[in-house]
């Protein structure tokens, strides 16, 4: 009896035993064995392109130059009357040298006198039945007096200068008596004329559309 009871004893300690130390541990977690990173940082944002450079604005193109007219085309320019301007001729020197007061109602009165035989004068060149011709006229109001009338042909041109040959008997109220065979035409500034006159000097005449029918 007593050997079964040991048997029995060391059995027992021996299935105790093994319970108690053999057994294994239960398993991990695998996600304790995943090593922990860092996050990972923003990416930096693109730096934005530069603005291309606005492009400079094109030169305006130079502008054509303006054809000079010749003093033909000025003379014979349709619808101009060339009106004499007294202030820039050269009886108005003469005129105001005379006239010079320190009265100014007797200059005023003197100079209006010594402009009286030109004032209202006028010219233009008009082609009539195939002929050119030349008129001088005065303008006192509403009223209108031929003074001269000349055919005429067109002689030498020059950069400035015009001359017209005339040709037979002054047509108009006071006739020319001994006019000369040629007139020479200059050009002023481009658009007015000046002619030389027997009696009073280099006489200036502005141009004025419209006022020729």
């Amino acid at each position: 009896m007593t050997w079964q009871f040991g048997t029995v004893s060391c059995l027992a300690l021996a299935i105790f035993v093994g319970g108690c130390g053999g057994a294994e541990p239960p398993p991990k977690d695998p996600s304790t064995n995943v090593a922990k990173t860092k996050p990972e940082p923003e990416p930096e944002p693109e730096p934005e392109p530069e603005p291309e450079p606005e492009a400079e604005p094109e030169a305006p193109a130079d502008p054509e130059p303006e054809m000079k007219k010749s003093p033909k085309d000025i003379v014979t320019e349709s619808n101009i009357l060339f009106s004499l301007s007294f202030s820039d001729s050269a009886m108005y020197a003469a005129a105001k040298e005379k006239c010079d007061s320190d009265d100014p109602k007797k200059k005023a009165t003197c100079m209006t006198k010594e402009s009286k035989p030109v004032a209202g004068n006028a010219m233009f060149f008009k082609k009539e039945g195939g002929k050119w011709w030349w008129f001088t006229i005065r303008k006192s109001g509403e009223k209108i007096t031929l003074l001269h009338k000349f055919e005429f042909e067109f002689g030498k041109e020059g950069d400035d200068t015009l001359a017209i040959d005339l040709k037979g008997k002054d047509l108009g109220s006071q006739k020319w008596k001994s006019p000369p065979k040629s007139v020479e035409i200059s050009i002023v500034d481009g658009s007015s004329i000046a002619i030389v006159d027997p009696k009073y000097g280099r006489m200036v005449y502005h141009p004025k559309a419209g006022l020729v029918n």
